[in-house]
């Protein structure tokens, strides 16, 4: 393929880009601000199909050859060194600094974006791309994946193309067959599998077709004169800004609201594509420069956004620290761009006799930042250097478990396995939609003596129960997010899960029932909420009612929860652990007090567990136990064993 002389970056184009980073970097750090910004990713699709497939397209249209190492040579100088750099220095940050607790976690991440393929690995988290809650800092490479997927098959396709001498008007039509087929295709997926649908090149093909075909299409600029052309651009920037606002996390993606901000992208490239002069207002030196550079902050401007998600579980940050987060993101795009992707990508322009060099120095930045990243592992340390025993069962029963100040190296579970779920999430745990009550049984016995009951804080002593009652047949009926004190609308699967619970329990008639729920979650924070409280009182009070005939209720008070992230805690703070211990919470304390005066009254026994934990604070370890495996309040299995000599006092038996 010959190669034309490089032609001048249009201020049109580089506004577009400065308009697609700003909206995807405001609606990564506000989201409920600019919810539908996310569109800002299909822009650049659209102009990557303008620039890139256009111009390997009109060489095709006229049957010259394709060069596919030329061209894919250009590609490594224009995305690989960038991306593989952030990629390793958000690698590293995150692994030894901010979050050594998910150092394999991040490294595979990582790995996925060098290589390209972090599409597929995002496909995979079923926390979807919208999700707030233990975000992944390279989640944004999902859309690098896609762009340079299409790039290793474009050429190919060319080259094709050619040797069947498909040229000429024969282009066109193909081209837009392909782009339809795509689009059609793609709503197919996003309805039936919404994740291949989202993240997927054959979904995503119709964007870049779309820019191929606003530049093989003759500009619409000349077609139309001076007048015209000013309004197919003001409906252009009309298409995108209907898509932001029509756009949500709720929204079907690629789908109709998608459409309009896809085609307004196509006519505002295709109708300057002439070389006529465009509006001032979309070719101003401000959008220009960030146009420069919007290659850099999308690159760099999730990383510190994810930080704050992580650091306040999912809660908007303070505005000043977002605006700090999104700051510190130019400031690393600026040196991104001055050290790393002008003098890769632009040297080669300006001189051509070095591009092979520069391509072999980009490709070189990829290889060492792989081999660099998967060293990552080796360099986070987390042994603290010295060892602590297991409390025993008299220690355990003598006061609140106490934190030996250091992060064991023995610990257990160890932090790399900090999210460990017992064996009752393993089929036996009722999930969100579920409507039946499905026991699981364990022990010696044909039928129950000590029955579990509640959401996922009675699944917590899972572990416990079974350790405190070894010869006794123990049940467990637990329902992720359903409050035992109901209240959801009528016919909800929480009260229909409910319902089905206590049929088992009057069924099965147990001596022995223990009764564990995460109230504070459920209701307001605020304690004088009159209507939370009566929703909490009478729903404890029926409930009570309802298990008149139960010889024995015991009702677990729920477990202190910290503001933070424990197990993150103790990973950057293995000499001082001490520093992760917390207090429990005022809502978390006054909800149970209600709770307890609500059981006492109705003549069945509360247990105040916060006293296991807690003295002035509460414990994060326990000798080489780690107690918490996040901030909700739920416990590991180690730690839920731990209290098996608490439960068997408790509850007696």
């Amino acid at each position: 393929m010959t190669r034309s002389p490089a032609q001048p970056i249009r201020g049109d184009i580089q506004t577009l880009r400065a308009l697609a980073v700003w909206m995807v970097v405001v609606c990564h750090a506000w989201p409920s601000t600019l919810p539908g910004g996310f569109v800002g990713v299909d822009v650049f699709f659209v102009i990557s199909g303008y620039l890139v497939a256009g111009s390997i397209l009109k060489a095709t249209r006229r049957g010259e050859r394709v060069s596919v190492g030329a061209f894919w040579s250009r590609r490594v100088r224009r995305i690989v060194p960038a991306a593989s750099v952030v990629a390793l220095a958000t690698t590293v940050v995150f692994c030894l600094v901010l979050d050594p607790l998910e150092t394999r976690r991040y490294v595979g991440d990582g790995i996925a974006a060098v290589l390209f393929v972090a599409n597929f690995r995002a496909e995979q988290d079923a926390a979807g791309y919208f999700s707030v809650v233990d975000p992944s800092p390279f989640r944004h490479y999902w859309s690098l994946g896609v762009e340079e997927q299409f790039y290793v098959l474009l050429p190919l396709l060319a080259a094709a193309a050619v040797l069947l001498r498909i040229r000429g008007r024969a282009v066109v039509p193909l081209v837009a067959a392909v782009t339809a087929l795509s689009f059609v295709g793609g709503i197919w997926l996003a309805r039936s599998y919404p994740g291949l649908g989202f993240y997927m090149l054959p979904s995503r093909a119709w964007e870049f077709g779309a820019g191929a075909l606003a530049s093989l299409l003759p500009a619409l600029g000349v077609r139309l004169g001076a007048r015209f052309a000013t309004v197919v651009t003001a409906a252009g920037v009309a298409g995108i800004v209907l898509s932001v606002v029509k756009l949500s996390e709720s929204s079907l993606v690629p789908g109709p609201w998608v459409v309009p901000a896809v085609l307004g992208t196509a006519l505002l490239l295709n109708v300057h594509g002439d070389g006529t002069e465009p509006p001032r207002w979309l070719s101003f030196a401000p959008a220009r420069w960030l146009g420069d550079r919007s290659y850099a902050l999308y690159l760099t401007h999730w990383p510190p956004i994810t930080w704050l998600l992580i650091r306040d579980e999912g809660r908007p940050a303070p505005l000043l620290d977002t605006v700090a987060a999104v700051a510190l993101a130019l400031l690393m795009a600026l040196v991104v761009h001055a050290l790393v992707e002008r003098p890769l990508h632009r040297g080669a322009r300006l001189l051509p006799s070095r591009a092979r060099t520069l391509t072999a120095m980009s490709g070189g930045v990829g290889v060492v930042s792989v081999c660099a990243l998967l060293l990552v592992p080796f360099a986070v340390s987390a042994d603290a250097g010295r060892v602590a025993a297991v409390p025993t069962p008299q220690e355990v029963l003598a006061g609140p478990v106490t934190n030996p100040g250091f992060v064991s190296d023995d610990l257990v579970p160890s932090l790399s396995r900090a999210r460990t779920l017992n064996g009752l999430y393993e089929g036996c745990h009722g999930l969100v939609e579920e409507t039946e009550a499905k026991p699981c049984l364990y022990g010696p016995g044909s039928r129950p003596t000590v029955v579990v009951v509640g959401d996922s804080h009675a699944a917590n002593w899972f572990d416990g129960v079974r350790t405190a009652f070894p010869n006794d047949r123990v049940a467990f009926v637990t329902h992720t997010n359903c409050p035992l004190y109901g209240g959801g609308p009528a016919g909800s699967s929480c009260n229909r899960w409910l319902d089905s619970a206590e049929r088992y329990l009057a069924e099965e008639r147990p001596p022995t029932v223990i009764l564990a729920n995460y109230t504070s979650a459920y209701v307001s924070g605020d304690l004088d909420d009159e209507a939370s409280r009566d929703r909490v009182e009478v729903g404890w009070s029926g409930l009570l009612e309802r298990l008149a005939a139960v010889r024995d209720v015991v009702v677990l008070g729920d477990v202190p929860s910290a503001a933070f992230d424990p197990p993150r805690c103790l990973a950057r703070h293995l000499e001082d652990a001490r520093a992760c211990d917390f207090s429990p919470s005022a809502v978390s304390v006054g909800w149970n007090d209600v709770e307890r005066r609500v059981v006492t009254a109705a003549g069945r026994r509360w247990v105040n567990t916060q006293d296991w934990f807690c003295a002035e604070r509460c414990a994060a370890l326990a000798g080489n136990v780690q107690l918490w495996r996040d901030s909700a309040g739920h416990l590991t299995p180690e730690a839920s064993a731990l209290m098996a000599p608490r439960l068997r006092a408790a509850v007696g038996g």
